[in-house]
Protein backbone atom coordinates (compact mmCIF):
# COMPACT_ATOMS: atom_id res chain seq x y z
CA UNK A 1 0.00 0.00 0.00
CA UNK A 2 1.30 3.42 -0.95
CA UNK A 3 0.95 6.20 1.57
CA UNK A 4 1.20 9.82 0.51
CA UNK A 5 3.00 12.21 2.78
CA UNK A 6 0.73 15.22 3.14
CA UNK A 7 1.64 18.45 4.86
CA UNK A 8 -0.37 21.60 5.38
CA UNK A 9 1.19 24.77 6.61
CA UNK A 10 0.34 28.42 6.92
CA UNK A 11 2.08 29.92 3.92
CA UNK A 12 0.93 33.41 3.02
CA UNK A 13 -2.20 35.47 2.59
CA UNK A 14 -3.49 33.39 -0.33
CA UNK A 15 -3.01 29.62 -0.15
CA UNK A 16 -5.64 26.97 -0.82
CA UNK A 17 -9.02 28.66 -1.27
CA UNK A 18 -7.67 31.89 0.21
CA UNK A 19 -7.16 30.12 3.54
CA UNK A 20 -3.48 30.94 3.98
CA UNK A 21 -2.68 27.22 4.03
CA UNK A 22 -0.87 25.30 1.32
CA UNK A 23 -1.01 21.53 0.90
CA UNK A 24 1.98 19.56 -0.34
CA UNK A 25 2.26 15.86 -1.12
CA UNK A 26 -1.25 15.58 -2.51
CA UNK A 27 -2.79 16.77 -5.76
CA UNK A 28 -6.27 18.25 -5.37
CA UNK A 29 -8.56 19.09 -8.28
CA UNK A 30 -11.00 21.94 -7.51
CA UNK A 31 -11.14 21.36 -3.75
CA UNK A 32 -13.81 22.98 -1.60
CA UNK A 33 -12.70 23.74 1.93
CA UNK A 34 -15.42 23.07 4.49
CA UNK A 35 -13.65 23.90 7.75
CA UNK A 36 -10.40 25.62 8.65
CA UNK A 37 -9.00 26.12 12.15
CA UNK A 38 -6.27 28.56 13.13
CA UNK A 39 -4.06 28.45 16.22
CA UNK A 40 -1.31 30.44 17.94
CA UNK A 41 -1.71 33.90 16.37
CA UNK A 42 -3.95 36.20 14.37
CA UNK A 43 -2.05 36.36 11.06
CA UNK A 44 -4.96 34.53 9.39
CA UNK A 45 -6.93 37.80 9.55
CA UNK A 46 -4.77 38.94 6.61
CA UNK A 47 -5.95 36.07 4.36
CA UNK A 48 -8.47 36.74 1.62
CA UNK A 49 -11.14 34.70 3.46
CA UNK A 50 -11.21 37.30 6.23
CA UNK A 51 -10.38 40.49 4.31
CA UNK A 52 -13.98 41.71 3.86
CA UNK A 53 -14.67 41.30 7.58
CA UNK A 54 -11.29 42.12 9.16
CA UNK A 55 -12.28 45.52 10.55
CA UNK A 56 -15.14 44.01 12.54
CA UNK A 57 -13.25 40.87 13.59
CA UNK A 58 -10.31 42.73 15.12
CA UNK A 59 -10.49 42.57 18.91
CA UNK A 60 -11.39 45.56 21.03
CA UNK A 61 -8.39 46.06 23.30
CA UNK A 62 -10.46 47.20 26.26
CA UNK A 63 -14.21 47.24 26.78
CA UNK A 64 -15.46 48.87 29.98
CA UNK A 65 -16.53 46.27 32.55
CA UNK A 66 -14.92 43.32 30.77
CA UNK A 67 -11.51 41.65 30.89
CA UNK A 68 -8.97 43.22 28.52
CA UNK A 69 -7.32 41.34 25.66
CA UNK A 70 -3.77 40.30 26.44
CA UNK A 71 -0.94 41.53 24.25
CA UNK A 72 0.63 38.08 24.66
CA UNK A 73 0.30 35.74 21.71
CA UNK A 74 -1.75 32.67 22.66
CA UNK A 75 0.25 29.49 22.02
CA UNK A 76 -1.55 26.20 21.51
CA UNK A 77 -4.96 27.85 21.67
CA UNK A 78 -7.55 28.17 18.90
CA UNK A 79 -7.68 31.74 17.64
CA UNK A 80 -9.94 31.49 14.61
CA UNK A 81 -12.16 29.25 12.55
CA UNK A 82 -13.93 29.24 9.20
CA UNK A 83 -16.90 27.00 8.43
CA UNK A 84 -18.52 26.77 5.03
CA UNK A 85 -22.27 26.23 4.75
CA UNK A 86 -23.34 24.45 1.59
CA UNK A 87 -26.59 25.33 -0.14
CA UNK A 88 -27.51 22.96 -2.95
CA UNK A 89 -24.64 21.65 -5.03
CA UNK A 90 -22.34 24.63 -5.15
CA UNK A 91 -23.50 27.74 -3.30
CA UNK A 92 -21.37 28.37 -0.23
CA UNK A 93 -21.63 30.89 2.56
CA UNK A 94 -18.79 31.55 4.96
CA UNK A 95 -19.06 31.72 8.73
CA UNK A 96 -15.92 32.80 10.52
CA UNK A 97 -15.00 33.51 14.11
CA UNK A 98 -12.09 34.87 16.12
CA UNK A 99 -11.34 34.24 19.82
CA UNK A 100 -9.29 36.59 21.98
CA UNK A 101 -7.68 35.73 25.32
CA UNK A 102 -6.60 37.50 28.50
CA UNK A 103 -3.16 37.10 30.12
CA UNK A 104 -4.37 33.91 31.86
CA UNK A 105 -5.36 32.37 28.50
CA UNK A 106 -9.10 32.63 29.15
CA UNK A 107 -11.39 33.62 26.28
CA UNK A 108 -12.52 37.21 26.88
CA UNK A 109 -13.86 38.13 23.43
CA UNK A 110 -15.32 36.32 20.47
CA UNK A 111 -16.36 37.92 17.22
CA UNK A 112 -17.99 36.11 14.35
CA UNK A 113 -19.77 36.43 11.03
CA UNK A 114 -23.04 34.51 11.16
CA UNK A 115 -24.97 32.57 8.52
CA UNK A 116 -27.27 35.54 7.82
CA UNK A 117 -24.40 37.88 6.98
CA UNK A 118 -24.53 39.70 10.31
CA UNK A 119 -22.00 39.89 13.11
CA UNK A 120 -22.06 38.45 16.61
CA UNK A 121 -19.80 39.47 19.46
CA UNK A 122 -19.37 38.32 23.04
CA UNK A 123 -17.40 40.07 25.75
CA UNK A 124 -16.58 37.96 28.79
CA UNK A 125 -15.24 38.66 32.25
CA UNK A 126 -14.04 36.15 34.83
CA UNK A 127 -13.28 36.40 38.53
CA UNK A 128 -9.92 35.30 39.96
CA UNK A 129 -11.03 31.66 40.15
CA UNK A 130 -12.00 31.69 36.47
CA UNK A 131 -15.78 31.77 36.89
CA UNK A 132 -17.70 33.71 34.27
CA UNK A 133 -19.08 37.02 35.58
CA UNK A 134 -20.68 38.65 32.54
CA UNK A 135 -21.47 38.00 28.90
Amino acid sequence: MDVAKVAAGLCDTVGLGGSGYSVTGLSLVSPTLLAINYYDDYSFLDTSLFSAHKVFLLGDSCVSGFSPISSCIPRGLPTGAVYMCLYGDSAVSINCSVSYYDSLERIVQTKSLNHRGGYDMSYLSCNLSGELLAD
